[in-house]
């Protein structure tokens, strides 16, 4: 996969919109993107311009909140694209769950490269009740399946297990584009699932990011609160929405403009995500499935 391509791809696509944007698109931070980490993902820029990356792997979950409009689909694509760019579908596998129906639609083209299959569901992207508590647990039925490789092998987690071995494991990444809808219609049956692959999923590659337009406690329980150590606020209605995301005020306050508090073993930062939208995506998946066939002018 060529980077510079997909950077192309990208750029053509914003240029192609002819609109300018107060903001940094995404494309600008994936211009001379390297990075040594496992899963690296751009969250966004400080008030100097600068990129804020993070490691998946040490998050090593993610939960995402904020009032509709407010710019959780757009880090949710933020994250999703800057893992396409920097990882191989054998080094990564993908899970979008959109109970909305209309936000991952346009990764489905991936479906025989970065999205993993899951038995008995047919869609690539899943968008019913049924098919995400299936996913949940088949990923728990994995999970379980990748610890007994590890304990075969006498290693303690992917990283080590992939050193060694010729068959190496993928990291698996869950993306859920409103768990609100998921836990009010479910409830146990979907949060027990979350929560074990909270608990135990990180030292065999897979990883859970979240997002609620809802943060209140009857969607984000304690439990899930305890094995999400990172959030990312966007703004909120109220102060008891930001306490219950950051367990403090603050993302009321935000301008709600893809603007976010983002907490992380501890520590806060107030962070602009990267703008991305539907052309440049579609540009990107189009340049993944179909390289020698994608035409691009130079720019």
């Amino acid at each position: 996969m060529n980077k510079d391509n997909l950077i192309k791809a990208l750029k053509e696509a914003v240029q192609s919109e002819n609109v300018a944007q107060p903001i940094v698109n995404l494309y600008k931070l994936l211009e001379s993107f390297e990075s040594s980490s496992s899963l690296p993902i751009i969250i966004g820029t400080n008030s100097d311009g600068d990129r804020y990356l993070e490691d998946l792997t040490k998050m090593p979950h993610l939960l995402v909140a904020g009032a509709t409009g407010m710019g959780k689909t757009t880090f949710l694509n933020d994250i999703i694209v800057t893992l396409l760019f920097s990882k191989s579908p054998e080094e990564l596998q993908l899970v979008l769950i959109d109970p909305k129906m209309v936000e991952f639609g346009v990764y489905r083209p991936l479906k025989d490269s970065y999205l993993l299959k899951i038995e008995d569901l047919n869609e690539p992207i899943i968008t019913d009740h049924y098919g995400a508590k299936k996913a949940l647990n088949s990923l728990c039925e994995e999970m379980d399946r990748r610890y007994s490789i590890l304990k075969d092998a006498c290693v303690i987690n992917i990283t080590q297990y992939n050193k060694q071995s010729a068959n190496k494991l993928p990291y698996i990444v869950v993306v859920i584009d409103e768990y609100a809808d998921l836990i009010l219609t479910l409830g146990e049956e979907f949060e027990t699932p979350i929560a074990r692959l909270g608990q135990k999923a990180r030292a065999v590659g897979i990883h859970l990011i979240i997002a609620t337009q809802r943060p209140s406690t009857d969607v984000i329980s304690g439990l899930i609160k305890a094995n999400f150590p990172a959030r990312a606020a966007f703004r909120v209605n109220c102060t008891e929405d930001s306490e219950v995301i950051l367990d403090c005020d603050g993302a009321e306050k935000l301008l709600g403009r893809v603007d976010m508090i983002y907490s992380s073993n501890g520590k806060q930062e107030k962070l602009q995500a990267p703008f991305i939208d539907s052309p440049e995506i579609t540009a990107l998946v189009n340049m993944i499935v179909s390289p020698k066939k994608t035409q691009l002018k130079e720019l």
